[in-house]
Order: structure tokens, then sequence, then C-alpha cells
């Protein structure tokens, strides 16, 4: 494929967001009826369609920024070649855009822990130190049990064992606490 060929289908489909919704028609039309792409063409075609300056302020997506920046910098400095700008945006391989989303991901974790009360963040500590509550059946559980025997057997097993290891770590708890450390 070649490389004009390769950028106008990328900037094809990464523009299409950015125009108008009544000459989308027209853009896909008039692109598909096209079998050859030349570089004439394509500074034609594009600039008619999307407002470069007006898209910038507003992207859809993230990296579309990338592919914005393509045509407002490098398109008329080095004409339509292949670059690193486009090559990002298809690839989505962008380390400072990564390293921004990544940044607003924690930041957006780190502001609803933030927003908490005590009384939340009190009850979600209980809820990771709570390791003797026992679980409650519910539903769908519940109504097995009463209908088939041997599915409540294994049910009954299975709380039997677990309780057996609670009684077990609460043993090993207490001699751990009972056992003295020598003085040096």
């Amino acid at each position: 494929m070649s490389t004009i060929k390769r950028v106008c289908e990328v900037s094809y489909f990464g523009l299409m967001n950015y125009v108008l919704k009544k000459n989308l028609i027209d853009y896909q039309n008039e692109f598909s009826k096209r079998k050859g792409f030349t570089t004439k063409f394509a500074l034609k075609f594009f600039p008619k369609y999307i407002n470069f300056q007006k898209a910038i302020k507003k992207p859809v997506e993230q990296y579309d920024v990338l592919l914005l920046n393509y045509w407002i910098i490098e398109v008329p400095n080095n004409g339509l070649k292949w670059s690193k700008l486009i090559s990002d945006y298809e690839f989505g391989k962008n380390s400072l855009i990564n390293q921004r989303l990544k940044a607003e991901k924690k930041q957006t974790k780190t502001r609803a822990k933030l927003l908490l009360t005590k009384k939340q963040k009190q009850e979600i500590r209980n809820k990771k130190l709570d390791l003797f509550k026992e679980p409650t059946l519910q539903g769908e559980v519940i109504k097995r049990m009463k209908t088939d025997p041997e599915y409540a057997k294994k049910i009954k097993a299975i709380a039997l064992k677990n309780s057996e290891k609670k009684s077990n770590y609460t043993d090993n708890v207490r001699m751990m606490s009972q056992i003295k450390k020598p003085n040096n």
C-alpha cells in the first residue's frame, strides 16, 4: 500500500467524527468513489469537510489530537508523508498521552477516596478486616438446599470445613499472643 493511500485512509476514518452531520454523506461518497489517492486530492478533500482549528480545541477522542496535529503542523511543512504522529495515532502508542491517561485514572480514584466520609471509610476498612464473618446463603442456594438433600449436605460440609479453618486460625493467633518474647 502506498504511503499517500495509507495516510488518506487513516485520516478518513479518524477525522469522520469532525465532519458536520449534514456533510457526512457527501464526505463518505466522495471518498469511496476515488480509486487512486494523490496529495492534491487529500489537500483539497480533508480541509473541505473539516475545520481543523475548531476540531483541535475539542477533540472527541484522546488520540485524535495526534491526527489533528499531523494535519495542522506536519502536512503544511512536510507534505503528505507517513510520520511518527500518524503512526502513534494509528497504533495508540504515544507515551505522553498514555501517561496522562494513567495519571487521570489514578487521580479520579484518589478523588473518589477523598470524597468519602469518615464513616464510609471505616465501613470499607471493616469489610476488609472482617475475616470471621460467615457468608449468608441467599436466593437460589436456599431453594436448592430445601429441594436437593445431597446439595444441602455438600453446602453444610463446606461450611463446616470453613469454620474449622477459622477456628484453627483463631487458635494460632491466641497461641502467638500468649507466647512471651524473651528479653535480651
